[in-house]
């Protein structure tokens, strides 16, 4: 196993979030070899170094990745103070018992579909860094159908509100009503209730959205609620696209 600094050797480990894992360094409770190191930096071997957390000897493990169906109405969160039901309540047995499981950014509570779940917090973070462009697909039900001119300004990226446009979607049709249209739509960056703005600056209204691919792997048919680990391809595929 290569060399790595003592704050992502804790990381990959599931021990700790890598910023979790660098308080726990600089508040002394982490030792390298039985001497309390300070420095989240420092470089270790995991071949030859013995890394312990309050005396507890830290063994690396395979690095882990969960899909979740993530159902409407359920919040991605740890907690949530007006007892609204989270993702914490709602995975099922051993992805809740599994502490280590972070989730790889958020769906919002109106919202369902796939969301992912990492040990390794750092490729999570790699997967949202927009500079990876690691692209998203939806399936969105808007009110009322949309115009082919509003679909033009999501392809071609427009203004929601922030400092910068929207970089261009993808945008497929696959059914346009009198009242209602159906469409898919991939993203490459992921602003906060992206979609939903998109689709008010155009007029329309958001039904329901239904996340179905996140990067390389897709959702499938995986049951609302429930939860899977990922093949040893799709652990591969997620690494790939996270460098690209």
């Amino acid at each position: 196993m290569p060399r790595r600094t003592l704050d992502r050797f804790l990381s990959r480990s599931g021990a700790a979030s890598r910023t979790e894992a660098a308080t726990l360094i600089e508040s002394g409770r982490v030792a390298v070899n039985g001497r309390r190191v300070f420095d989240p930096g420092q470089w270790i071997d995991p071949d030859r170094d013995e890394v312990t957390l309050d005396g507890e000897r830290v063994t690396r493990t395979a690095s882990r990745v969960a899909l979740f169906n993530k159902p409407r109405g359920v919040l991605v969160t740890r907690h949530d103070p007006q007892g609204r039901p989270t993702v914490t309540d709602t995975l099922p047995a051993p992805f809740s018992d599994d502490s280590a499981l972070k989730p790889v950014g958020r769906l919002d509570q109106a919202s369902a579909g796939l969301l992912l779940f990492v040990t390794d917090t750092d490729l999570g973070a790699r997967l949202l860094d927009p500079e990876h462009h690691v692209a998203k697909r939806y399936r969105v039900k808007l009110r009322p159908a949309p115009s082919e001119s509003g679909l033009e300004a999501w392809r071609e990226g427009m203004e929601i509100g922030d400092s910068t446009p929207t970089l261009p979607a993808e945008v497929e049709v696959e059914r346009l009503g009198e009242k209602s249209g159906i469409v898919t739509v991939t993203l490459v960056e992921g602003r906060n209730r992206q979609i939903r703005r998109m689709a008010e600056a155009s007029g329309a209204e958001v039904e329901w959205l239904v996340r179905t691919h996140f990067g390389p792997v897709e959702l499938g048919d995986l049951p609302p609620g429930e939860a899977r680990w990922a093949t040893a391809e799709e652990r591969a595929a997620l690494e790939r696209a996270s460098r690209g």
